[in-house]
Formats: structure tokens, C-alpha cells, sequence
């Protein structure tokens, strides 16, 4: 029996994300506004200037950095018998996995075995499905995704 499958396809640009996945309007239409510039200009230029003040994460003994989309690197992993078993996996972890093992068994209030780190490939893994808890953990350390703003274009542009 041959059956054509149809792959999953989103109509809507303004929707659409990479992998297939929908992005909530609202948060598209937060990519599509622009930051209100403020109305009042200094008057008074200092001749000093002082460097940008650091993040939170940049205390931190481990760093997380963002993908090349500005996301974070948080994914659920299904494994062993058809999927019954669930890990949630933060990859891309610089400095002491360790400290970020300790500070999420904290956060989380679960025993150490549900959460340990895959050595070679510095990946910390925490049992269960856990992914929008471990983000808000990751962004209360100070650890943010940027959402770039996306380019509006102009009725010239469309006419094209």
C-alpha cells in the first residue's frame, strides 16, 4: 500500500519557525515591536565614560551560551523502550558543571541521582519532563534569550 505522507507545513510567515515548531502570536508580534525610544535627549555629555555594567551570568561559575538562534539550549530527550523514559538535557555547558548540577538539585528540590552530567560532551541532564522549569531557572541565573527583532518592510518591498 503506498500512502503519500504530508510533512507538517505552516501557511502563516508570521508564524512559522524553523523545525516545523508555531511560535505563539504573541510572541511574534513582541519580535515585530520596536522598543519606544525615549523623548528626552541628554543635554549633558560626560567625558568619561564607565563600561556597561556585567550580567548576572557572568558570576556564575558555568555559562550557558545561547544557540545561534538566541535560544536557549534546553531539549527534551526520549529514550529506551518506545520512549518511556524522559531526560531534559541543557547542552552547551562551559565552566563547572558541577556548580550547575549542585545550584539546579537546589532549585528543583529533587534528590542528586536526577540529575547528572554527561562528562564528554559536558551536558547536564535532569530526569523527567522538566523543560519550561529548568528555562525559568536558567533565565532567574541571569541567562536570557534574545529574540531579534524582525525587519519590517515597507509596500515597495512587497510590490516586488
Amino acid at each position: 500500500m503506498n500512502v503519500l505522507r504530508r510533512y507538517r507545513v505552516w501557511h502563516f510567515p508570521s508564524v512559522c519557525t524553523s523545525h516545523g515548531t508555531a511560535r505563539g502570536i504573541a510572541t511574534s508580534a513582541r519580535l515585530l515591536s520596536i522598543p519606544s525610544q525615549s523623548s528626552e535627549t541628554s543635554t549633558s555629555s560626560s567625558a568619561t565614560s564607565s563600561p556597561p555594567p556585567l550580567s548576572r551570568s557572568a558570576n556564575l561559575p558555568y555559562q550557558v551560551p545561547l544557540t545561534k538562534n538566541g535560544n536557549l539550549p534546553v531539549f527534551q530527550e526520549h529514550r529506551a523502550k518506545g520512549g518511556a523514559v524522559t531526560w531534559t538535557t541543557i547542552r552547551r555547558v562551559k565552566g563547572d558543571a558541577s556548580a550547575l548540577k549542585a545550584d539546579l538539585i537546589q532549585y528543583l528540590k529533587v534528590k542528586p541521582h536526577f540529575v547528572r552530567i554527561k562528562d564528554p560532551a559536558m551536558h547536564v541532564q535532569v530526569w523527567g519532563k522538566r523543560l519550561e522549569v529548568v528555562k525559568e531557572f536558567l533565565r532567574s541565573k541571569g541567562i536570557r534569550e534574545e529574540y531579534p527583532l524582525l525587519k519590517k518592510t515597507t509596500e515597495a518591498e512587497h510590490s516586488l
